[in-house]
């Protein structure tokens, strides 16, 4: 192996090259039925920003708004038409894109070599094949350059460059700029993914009137309108038709549906964009087969205004009830204060979908997060007005949503223990358990509060594990 006279190994660095890549967005276009979820965790322990869906209009999207350094897509998607996508990224975007396979299937072979890409995984998809044919990219990159200058004596270089022991005379790889795209590329996109769709959605409601359907139905993008799905968005004119992904959760196809149905589009530039998020709103969803947290996200941490939420749950619960789902409906919409957290990477991670869209000029974002046991189980007290929950379903050192209270057997009195606001500390809680107390108290109005407190804990406890995940 050839080395400088710094004892460099030449043939490492293309490693070099991309640890040290500015943009570290990755976006990841799957099939419905994928289970990436440990392939994704290794990428993004090694300091990438993964975008994974499954919807390519989403896809589109993300790539306007992310501009990600690399896709990767299946060519196992459920579209019928996900050759001719790949190969429009890749006309695009040379070099790029990633094509995998989900399955090892005699026809995932065939599309493989129908895409013509340079750059391909095998089944089964794990991340060191990920991390294997991006170090593929970056080699090839330096191999289609001038070879590096070694230092001699005399030479001037700064300390990096001697650190480096090379100096780079020739092309370099592409910016990020090189990632963009332009009106009639997006437009060339959305009109092949949408060419007759399959897995369209139909209910008995939407089956009455296929018209309306189809206009409820379309992916709301950048800046469109209701009334006229051709609108200027960040890539310039773009012409939309209905689609649906199919082989999608009823969960998730209710949700796109009364997103798109709720959002109200504005022509205006630019778009207020989902960064950092903790001020969160949550619609508790508990069904025939659903139970879960429904969370909606707005802009640069805004709150998400009551009327949105109202209409989002009614609409939710309404294509829900449609389809056979038996609904509890006896929550209303939360408001909802969690640890700060890159909400988009973290519901990417952790929930079982996101879905996206643009209301007034601010971007939202919704994501489902599922939960077993999402209602409070309790007893009834002693008083009619009480209800006790056990201790386990308290948090030690985090604020509570309403007053806690213990009960004094020996005059039948109730005390307050614990203020709303104030933390339950868990040197309190140790000390309570320690005298055999099981159960603590809260007024039956409080329910509500307290499901809140449990939605916040349990959700704080999946961005801290993204949180330990990323920083591992």
């Amino acid at each position: 192996m050839k080395k400088s006279v710094l004892g460099i190994d030449w043939g490492m660095l293309h490693k070099f090259h991309m640890y040290t890549e500015q943009n570290r967005k990755i976006l990841i276009i799957k099939s419905e039925s994928a289970d990436l979820s440990v392939a994704e965790t290794f990428i993004v322990k090694r300091e990438w920003t993964v975008h994974s869906c499954t919807n390519l209009n989403e896809s589109i999207l993300i790539i306007v708004q992310e501009k990600p350094q690399f896709i990767f897509v299946s060519v196992d998607h459920s579209n019928k038409n996900i050759i001719a996508f790949i190969r429009l990224l890749l006309r695009t975007f040379p070099e790029r894109v990633i094509v995998f396979g989900e399955r090892p299937h005699p026809l995932t072979y065939v599309h493989f070599n129908e895409t013509g890409c340079r750059y391909n995984i095998f089944p089964p998809v794990t991340g060191p094949a990920m991390e294997r044919v991006l170090l593929s990219y970056y080699k090839n990159q330096l191999s289609s350059s001038p070879p590096p200058q070694l230092i001699q004596p005399g030479m001037q270089f700064n300390k990096l460059q001697k650190n480096e022991a090379w100096v780079y005379k020739g092309a370099k790889p592409k910016t990020t700029s090189d990632m963009t795209l332009s009106a009639s590329e997006a437009s060339e996109m959305f009109s092949v993914i949408n060419d007759k769709p399959l897995g369209k959605i139909k209910t008995r409601a939407t089956e009455a009137n296929e018209k309306e359907t189809a206009k409820a139905s379309t992916p709301v993008q950048a800046h469109e309108t209701p009334n006229d799905a051709s609108k200027e968005s960040d890539f310039g004119k773009v012409t939309l038709a209905a689609s649906a992904v199919p082989h999608e959760s009823l969960i998730s196809r209710a949700t796109q549906e009364a997103l798109q149905k709720t959002v109200k589009q504005s022509p205006k530039l630019p778009i207020e964009q989902i960064k950092i998020s903790s001020d969160i709103s949550c619609i508790i969803i508990q069904s025939t087969r659903f139970s879960g947290y429904l969370i909606a996200a707005l802009g640069d941490n805004r709150e998400v205004d009551k009327g949105f939420m109202a209409a989002l749950r009614q609409r939710v619960f309404s294509f829900l009830k449609e389809n056979g789902e038996i609904i509890n409906e006896s929550d209303e919409p939360l408001r909802l204060t969690v640890k700060k957290v890159n909400f988009k990477n973290w519901a990417n991670q952790k929930a079982e979908f996101l879905r996206r869209s643009v209301h007034n000029q601010e971007e939202v974002s919704i994501a489902f997060f599922p939960r077993q046991y999402i209602r409070l189980n309790f007893d009834d007290s002693l008083d009619e007005h009480m209800a006790k929950v056990k201790m386990t379903e308290l948090k030690a050192d985090v604020p509570v949503e309403c007053d806690l209270y213990i009960h004094l057997a020996e005059n039948n009195k109730y005390i307050r223990y614990t203020k709303k606001g104030s933390k339950f500390l868990s040197a309190q809680k140790e000390r309570l358990e320690s005298q055999g107390l099981k159960f603590m108290h809260i007024f039956k109005t409080d329910l509500p509060e307290f499901n809140k407190y449990r939605a916040q804990n349990f959700l704080n406890e999946t961005i801290d594990h993204y949180q330990s995940m990323i920083e591992a």
